[in-house]
This record gives structure tokens, sequence and C-alpha cells, in this order.
């Protein structure tokens, strides 16, 4: 007995490995793509902003929504127009995640916020502080560079910091950046 598959069963499968493959391409992805777009030789750390994982997820369920449509309806006009707006609005969430960064280099700090495609970099100079929000409960601590207009972004005390925490404090020491400690609550 001979089976037949029509062309939208192929659809329903890559619209569930996507389903499936999400939750692990959200653990990986992000940071890949930022090391990725951004390395370069005297960038010491980058890291996606935390919202970029929210803009990434939404990207993955409208491709899955895209490819459930053409699935559900069977190939007709209206759904595969529908699925080419998901996808569509699926590649902008993705471009748009790909493009929010948090990073320290060699010559300062830089980063680019959820749906802006403006980078805002600073050098060290114009770091006025650095407060380190220290947690209780061995809870991830976390380092906010204050900017001379007023300009925040924190970096997370995780692996990836900590690789580079000891550049990050010869730089502050070099350039006389005041080193703030607070204590965060629970």
């Amino acid at each position: 007995m001979e089976k037949k598959y029509e062309a939208r069963h192929i659809f329903m499968a890559l619209g569930i490995c996507v389903l499936v493959a999400t939750p692990l391409l959200l653990f990986f992805v992000p940071q890949v793509m930022a090391k990725i777009i951004y390395a370069s030789p005297d960038l010491w750390v980058v890291v996606p902003q935390n919202k970029s994982y929210y803009a990434y997820g939404a990207g993955f369920l409208l491709l899955a929504l895209a490819l459930f449509l053409v699935y559900i309806f069977e190939m007709k006009k209206v759904p595969v127009v529908l699925s080419l707006i998901c996808l569509a609005l699926s590649g902008a969430s993705l471009y748009m995640a790909s493009h929010t960064y948090k990073s320290i280099s060699y010559h300062g700090v830089a980063y680019s916020p959820l749906f802006s495609l403006e980078d805002y970099t600073y050098s060290w100079e114009e770091v006025d502080k650095v407060i380190y929000h220290r947690k209780r409960n061995l809870k991830q601590s976390d380092y906010e560079f204050v900017f001379r207009d007023g300009s925040r972004v924190q970096f997370k005390e995780n692996l990836y910091f900590l690789e580079v925490k000891h550049y990050v404090m010869e730089m502050l020491k070099q350039k006389n950046i005041e080193m703030e400690t607070k204590l965060a609550g629970d």
C-alpha cells in the first residue's frame, strides 16, 4: 500500500519542528547571533538584551503560525497571504531581535535597545560611574554603567561577564571611574 502525502503535510511537519525547537533555539540563538554580528578583536563581551529573547520567541512563533496556516487551510489564497504576512512579521521580529545587544570593549560600552536600529556607543571617558548591585542569597548581581548624559545600561554578573570582569575593573581603575556598591534586596 502506497502512502500519499500532500504538500501541505510538509508545512505541518515544519511547523511542528519549529514549535518543538523554539525553546532550544531561544537558549543559544540570541547569544550566537550577537557574537556573529558584533564580533571584533577588541570586543570583550557582547550579550543580547533580555527583551530580545521575547522578540526571538515571537519571531519563531510567527514562523510556526505561518506554516500552520498553510497546512490548516489547504493552501488557499487568503491563508497563503496571511502566512506571507506572518512570515514577514517573523522576519522583522527576528531582525530587530538580532540588533538588540549590549557590549563592552577596549573602547567603551555600547548597546542598542529593542526595536531601535540606533546604536548607543560610549567611550570610557563618557562613563560617569559604575554601580554594582550586589544581591543577597547568592542571586546574580549586576553592574550598572551610568553615562554622563544620564543613560544607563546593566550587565548581569553571569559567566560571560565574569570572563572579562578583570578587564573592566582594570579599565575603571585606569580611567578613575567611580565604582559604587549597593546591596540590593531579595
